[in-house]
């Protein structure tokens, strides 16, 4: 039977002062302590990777519960089915976008073939979650999503496509995804190009690292500066891991993503930033006549005169 552990002591404190507290989760599979510091910055500990999961799920639900499960029905492609169709069908044009880009399906055979420690991560994490959901309850839930047909419980599964849709760059084309059609008649294509313009991100971010002979200390030393949002599912979360003699990682990561993304231990640090790195190109096709959705592949070595093989397209 699942049950949470708390001393009554602990949860005084973190309820009233979010200092020092601590608290012992546990079900059948897991347990971990969670202890709170100043400003209720989680510090987890456990005895393996599954456990550490689990205690970082169920204190990441503690703190976020709402903005992760509205991001997992995102990547179920679901948010229509809840929210409406959305302001110039935003909701829509993303569900269409993630189904056609299969985040759910892809994620699954991910997970098939995931190593076993990757998946100690997500099968914790989401245990995590569930337990903190289980135990209070949607009705009660202290977050905007408190009574929301879609907050239920989640999977490794779901994890793992809210992760694979983190590092895709299709949904930022939803717009065109969902609104792409064949042209009719003699019409050209439209270009839709006017969408581009939605793809501009006014984000960036910075990262130094300083060798030990550039430091007064005598030690390396590495500046994170992540430009990233103070509110929504793109913000950080701070938390410290640890499994004795293991694991003991101090840092953030995106909501909902289990582990520390940019951080530091006792020996390195590390972190990530923006690269000159082309995301994606766009290309103009020569479309069949009479076949709209068709188009030409032009060989190098084509004979003379030849337009190339004849390739079909996508078709909605």
């Amino acid at each position: 039977m699942k049950r949470l552990v708390l001393a009554l002591v602990g949860m005084v404190l973190c309820s009233l002062l979010l200092v020092g507290c601590r608290a012992a989760v546990e079900e059948d599979t897991y347990r971990a302590t969670i202890r709170r510091t100043s400003f209720g910055i989680p510090h987890i500990e456990a005895a393996d990777i599954g456990s550490l999961a689990f205690g970082d799920g169920y204190a990441g639900a503690q703190d976020h519960l709402c903005s992760l499960a509205d991001q997992v029905i995102r990547a179920r492609g679901e948010r229509a089915r809840y929210y409406g169709r959305g302001p110039a069908d935003r909701h829509l044009r993303s569900d269409i976008a993630v189904r056609a880009v299969e985040i759910h399906a892809k994620a699954k055979r991910e997970l098939e073939q995931a190593s076993l420690e990757d998946r100690d991560w997500l099968d914790g994490y989401a245990a995590g979650y569930n337990l903190y959901l289980e135990e209070t309850g949607v009705e009660d839930l202290p977050g905007w999503c408190r009574g929301k047909a879609w907050v239920r419980p989640i999977s490794a599964h779901d994890i793992a496509a809210y992760r694979r849709l983190l590092g895709l760059m299709a949904p930022r084309f939803a717009g065109m995804i969902a609104t792409a059609a064949p042209p009719s008649g003699e019409d050209r294509p439209s270009t839709a190009f006017h969408s581009l313009d939605d793809l501009e991100v006014d984000m960036a971010s910075n990262g130094w690292a300083i060798g030990s002979e550039r430091s007064e200390s005598g030690g390396g030393m590495l500046v994170a500066n992540p430009h990233y949002p103070w509110e929504g599912s793109n913000r950080f979360w701070e938390k410290h891991l640890t499994v004795p003699g293991d694991l003991n990682a101090y840092g953030v990561s995106l909501l909902g993503l289990p582990g520390v993304t940019l951080g530091f231990n006792e020996n390195v640090a590390w972190t990530h930033t923006v690269s000159a790195g082309q995301r994606f190109t766009l290309y103009s096709l020569d479309l069949v006549p009479g076949d709209p959705t068709a188009y030409y592949l032009r060989r190098r070595r084509a004979s003379h005169g030849s337009k190339g093989d004849r390739c079909p397209g996508a078709r909605r």
